[in-house]
């Protein structure tokens, strides 16, 4: 069972089992492939998902350094939830909580100098 979870890289999972039958019939071997065949169609029953921990935040900028904020979006993987068009950008967006410091480090640093705005969501922060 372990191994077929790992088959798939799935991490801090458990897989349970309920034999009904306690016979010996299928032998250890038998058994140990019942049980991973039982994972794998378990697993391959629904959509994986990947579950990590998120950080949300509004980013509002001026329209010039939208491209360099895009691009920055797109290397971190951070995934736009919306985008508003008034005399500014607005982004809401997540972005994985590890990938989070660099992409912070950044804005901070645009914030500072006046560039653009953001704030982490309620609820959803490092």
């Amino acid at each position: 069972m372990l191994n077929t979870l790992k088959n798939y890289r799935m991490t801090q999972t458990a897989a349970v089992v309920t034999r009904y039958f306690g016979g010996v019939k299928l032998g250890v071997r038998g058994l140990m492939d019942a049980y991973a065949e039982s994972v794998k169609q378990a697993i391959d029953m629904g959509e994986l998902r990947k579950l990590t921990q998120t950080v949300c935040l509004m980013i509002q900028l001026p329209y010039g350094i939208n491209d360099t904020i895009t691009a920055l979006l797109k290397s971190s993987r951070a995934g736009i939830l919306s985008t508003a068009y008034t005399d500014r950008v607005v982004y809401t967006i997540e972005i994985e909580k590890n990938r989070y410091g660099p992409v912070e480090t950044f804005l901070m640093e645009f914030q500072s100098q006046g560039r653009l705005s953001f704030q982490v969501l309620p609820g959803r922060g490092p």
